[in-house]
């Protein structure tokens, strides 16, 4: 196996591991509160006030506009808060606050993993791949 080869295979782990978490994560987050008394209530809220950047947002000077809510992507991260509090004290239930509990959790230990892939990334690259002609920049 040529290690051609093995950076063509190494790149698609690395991406894997960088784009296939977050997306199982909210899939199965969505999955998971819709099955809770307050999980509806609490999705009903968060589409409220969190716009799907990719799926509706409109991009204006870096920020989302929204044609009802100019400059409402501030005013969202101050909304997303206060739902914050509200899961934390209970408001949907106790069962929507540990789902939002794990959900930081997973996705702390997914940040940890996406940190050391570019370890393993300067790694190889230091080892693997390196070209004594060219030192690597520090």
């Amino acid at each position: 196996m040529s290690l051609e080869f093995f950076g063509y295979i190494a790149t698609g782990a690395i991406l894997l591991v960088l784009v296939v978490p977050p997306f199982l994560l909210q899939r199965w987050y969505f999955r998971e509160l819709s099955k809770y008394a307050g999980g509806e209530r609490l999705k009903e809220e968060q589409s409220k006030i969190q716009p799907n950047l990719a799926m509706r947002g409109i991009l204006h000077r870096g920020g989302v506009y929204t044609p009802t809510r100019p400059g409402g992507h501030v005013a969202n991260m101050k909304e997303a808060g206060e739902l914050h509090r509200r899961i934390m004290a209970g408001e949907f239930g106790e069962d929507a606050k540990k789902l939002q509990v794990r959900i930081y959790i997973y996705f702390g230990l997914w940040v940890l993993a996406f940190a050391l892939t570019f370890v393993l990334i300067f790694a190889l690259r230091a080892t693997v791949f390196y070209d004594p002609s060219r030192p690597i920049q520090w």
